[in-house]
């Protein structure tokens, strides 16, 4: 979905519900997605929001997709992992990468999700950020939320 060079972006905004929902067929089918360069829950300019009615980018049972050089901002959720909708397949191995999340597309501003800018639940294997300064994202006004199927260590 979009791609690197400005004239690939889509404008995914004002819809009432996820702005980008990538969820299981069948066990494989949807997996190794590329999700990168969009603006989603703002304008065209990138610079007013135009939410989405859900999450801005939902994941459910699928697995190697990077999201990468968006723009995430005035939806309910930012992005979404989610591995309790499906049990047949497992939600993971994602990588969240150079996105602006709750701000305009200049990374300045706060246009926030009205909920958490990235939640993960009952997912694993999943990166976020780069020590590369290109790489990284930005994350304004709203918290990254984990939950995850494992129990915590024994001491």
């Amino acid at each position: 979905v979009g791609g690197a060079d400005p004239g690939a972006r889509n404008i995914i905004s004002g819809n009432g519900g996820q702005g980008v929902r990538i969820s299981l067929l069948a066990p494989g089918v949807a997996d190794s997605n590329l999700v990168q360069g969009n603006y989603i829950g703002t304008d065209v300019t990138g610079a007013t929001g135009l939410g989405n009615g859900d999450a801005g980018i939902l994941l459910a049972g699928v697995t190697n997709t990077i999201i990468e050089g968006n723009v995430i901002s005035d939806n309910i959720g930012g992005v979404v992992l989610d591995g309790t909708l499906f049990t047949d397949q497992a939600t993971g191995n994602t990588k969240i990468r150079g996105n602006f999340i709750g701000t305009d597309a200049s990374g300045s501003n706060a246009i926030p999700n009205r909920d958490d800018g990235i939640s993960i639940l009952q997912s694993s294997s999943n990166y976020i950020g780069s020590m590369q300064r290109e790489q990284s994202f930005w994350l304004m006004r709203r918290r990254v939320f984990s939950q995850s199927m494992a129990a915590p260590p024994e001491q």
